[in-house]
């Protein structure tokens, strides 16, 4: 599509009275001096088509500064286009609002509006936006329509549009057919970009780096707390010898003891001799006691008749006596029952009578709500009143009810309880027991004749063996015995065991000099432990690092496949897309060249040309061409050859007014 500018004309338009071009489809020549209205004619072009002047600013005073008396009128731009040789007028009008208010003389300035035509149609401000839109956005407009704006675009939109225009290029197009660049690709896994696996790698040979600089240290730690070297086969031969004396020691404790064997054999026969002539002394006084109990038995077998006797009539007594106490218990736990339930009984009947007696009692706080403090609505104390009435009523005479019911309970147990006790009063035991007293005060009497005829005093054992010849010269053979009996020898080990507790101290020492030896292995395994951390972590950093190689051999190789597909869509410029860094790595950057010479370089003919160029591509890719207008046109003698219609802007001393060619 081609868009071609047929005329324009300006209606008090900064500072522009009235002022109407004829373009000419392939070039025109617009000359004039400085300060003539020449970029006025671009900036009302692009404030038709999109409200803004030619370098992109949206607040820009389009009213007469020098003459305000003209701003009452319209500031008005209108122009024809070819479309594909379809022609469409467009026209924008931006006038100040004057209103005369009711009753007032003068009318007031209220603001302004702005008014759109499309063939004469008038539209708002929505609908004329998305008819020019229709045409062409106006971002693309921008680039197309002017040789400069491109290259005055930040280096990442620069960037932006050319990966547009160049289409994309995917890392897997790029690592096609090299394994290793496949390899790379292949990793980057759940939206990982190649800059976020560049990161990871950077962050991870870090902390190898970080970890690889304290191992030095940390064996230099283990080497500062090891202990000496000693000479284990010496130690171990001085253990051996010292365990050698602690023996013989030994030994002679044990001398020292047996030694004195014979006198605890001597002791051990006498201690025989000693518990045999008592074990003689027991038998003795053994059978002497029981032919003496023999005698004595025959007495007490005659009196225990008359003991048996007395002890049945006794029991019997005890039984009667017993049956008698527990009646008259009976009688008085009855007595004491009947006296309780009497009392349960008058204590229920005050309760009967107190509860007969009560009456509901409101109390007015009942009716306030316990959180506002406010009483409730009257006809809701009426209702609540009522609920406590019935509630009170019908509390009250299950209460009486039941009350009534456990005095009827109380009377029938008390009741039952006089006529068991009128039971038991009528039993009279008192006349049993008399008659069993007489006859135990009657074999009492029998015992107490018997004891009299028997009553000589019996002689204990010992008595009986006092003067006894064969007894007591037993006794004196034990008391003769344990008078001669040897003493237990005593044993003075002590200078024998200090000796050994001074050899087993420095066994002791020597035995801790040896324990270093296990902290100087330990020592030694944690160094070669580190070692191999070290040589396990330089082998990682490594691969890492021959990674980061295939990265950037990957990044260059990206690098000259996207600037040889960008600048093979340009015929003079091409694009610098990355820069060399110091480190060898390759940061983005996107420099328009011409040469090999960067575009804020070039005089002002060959950066025209450059946009030129720019514009010719960018065309190509959008599908559309636009009126190109170019400033300080004078500058350049030979323009490159464009499809786009050019509109030259030229400064012209001689020419004190705008003149069109």
């Amino acid at each position: 599509m081609k868009i071609t500018l047929k005329t324009l004309t300006l209606i008090n338009f900064k500072g522009i009275r009235q002022l109407s071009i004829n373009f000419d489809d392939a070039l025109t020549n617009i000359m004039g001096d400085n300060a003539t209205g020449k970029t006025t004619i671009f900036d009302a072009f692009t404030w038709l088509f999109f409200g803004k002047e030619s370098t992109d600013r949206k607040d820009f005073n389009i009213k007469n500064t020098n003459d305000t008396s003209l701003n009452r009128q319209g500031h008005e731009v209108n122009a024809v286009i070819s479309i594909n040789d379809a022609e469409i007028s467009l026209r924008r009008v931006y006038s100040e609002k004057w209103v005369k208010k009711r009753g007032e003389a003068k009318t007031e300035f209220t603001g302004h509006e702005t008014e759109y035509f499309w063939d004469d149609v008038p539209l708002n401000q929505g609908e004329f936006n998305a008819k020019v839109s229709s045409i062409i956005k106006e971002n693309a407009f921008k680039l197309i329509s002017n040789p400069s704006y491109f290259n005055l675009l930040n280096w990442k939109d620069r960037r932006n549009i050319l990966f547009e225009v160049a289409g994309t290029i995917t890392n897997a197009d790029i690592a096609s057919g090299n394994k290793k660049f496949e390899e790379l690709i292949s990793k980057l896994t759940n939206e990982k970009t190649l800059e976020d696996y560049k990161k990871q790698i950077a962050g991870k040979k870090k902390l190898i780096k970080e970890e690889l600089e304290t191992i030095p240290t940390r064996i230099d730690e283990v080497l500062l707390n090891m202990p000496e070297t000693v000479d284990t086969a010496a130690i171990n031969k001085e253990i051996k010898a010292l365990e050698k004396e602690i023996s013989t020691i030994e030994s002679s404790m044990v001398n020292r003891s047996e030694a004195l064997s014979t006198e605890y054999e001597k002791i051990d026969e006498h201690q025989k001799l000693i518990h045999e002539a008592r074990t003689n002394a027991n038998s003795f006084k053994f059978g002497f006691e029981q032919s003496l109990k023999g005698d004595q038995d025959s007495i007490q077998s005659k009196r225990n008749v008359f003991t048996r006797q007395l002890s049945s009539l006794e029991s019997e007594l005890d039984q009667l006596q017993k049956q008698r106490d527990r009646r008259n218990d009976d009688i008085k736990s009855f007595q004491l029952q009947i006296a309780a339930k009497r009392k349960d009984w008058d204590a229920k009947k005050i309760e009967w009578d107190n509860e007969n007696n009560k009456e509901l009692v409101f109390d007015e706080h009942e009716f306030t709500c316990p959180t506002c403090k406010r009483a409730y609505e009257s006809s809701d104390i009426d209702g609540m009143k009522l609920e406590m009435e019935n509630n009170f009523k019908k509390t009250k005479k299950s209460k009486l009810e039941k009350i009534a019911a456990e005095l009827m309970t109380i009377t029938n147990q008390g009741q039952l309880l006089s006529e068991d006790m009128k039971r038991l009063e009528a039993v009279n035991q008192d006349e049993e027991v008399m008659n069993l007293l007489d006859e135990i005060d009657g074999v009492n009497e029998q015992i107490k004749s018997f004891d009299e005829e028997n009553s000589k005093p019996v002689k204990s054992i010992d008595e009986h063996l006092l003067n006894h010849q064969v007894y007591q010269g037993l006794v004196s053979k034990i008391k003769e015995l344990e008078a001669t009996l040897p003493k237990v020898p005593e044993v003075d080990l002590t200078d024998l065991k200090a000796q050994k507790i001074e050899l087993i101290n420095k066994v002791d020492e020597l035995k801790k000099l040896l324990s270093n030896e296990d902290i100087i292995k330990n020592n030694k395994d944690r160094i070669a432990k580190l070692e191999e951390d070290e040589n396990k972590l330089a082998n990682e950093l490594a691969e890492y690092e021959g990674e980061e190689f295939i990265i950037d051999a990957f990044t260059k190789k990206k690098i000259e496949t996207i600037e040889s597909r960008i600048n093979g869509k340009f015929k003079y410029v091409t694009f610098k897309m990355f820069n060399q860094q110091i480190n060898g790595g390759e940061a983005e950057t996107c420099e328009t060249m011409v040469d090999n010479v960067p575009y804020s370089d070039l005089n002002n003919a060959a950066r025209i040309n450059a946009g030129l160029d720019i514009i010719n591509a960018l065309s190509e890719h959008y599908g559309v061409h636009v009126p190109c207008f170019i400033d300080n046109a004078e500058s350049i003698t030979r323009l490159i050859e464009v499809q786009s219609q050019i509109i030259r802007l030229v400064v012209s001393e001689q020419d004190k007014k705008l003149r069109v060619a």
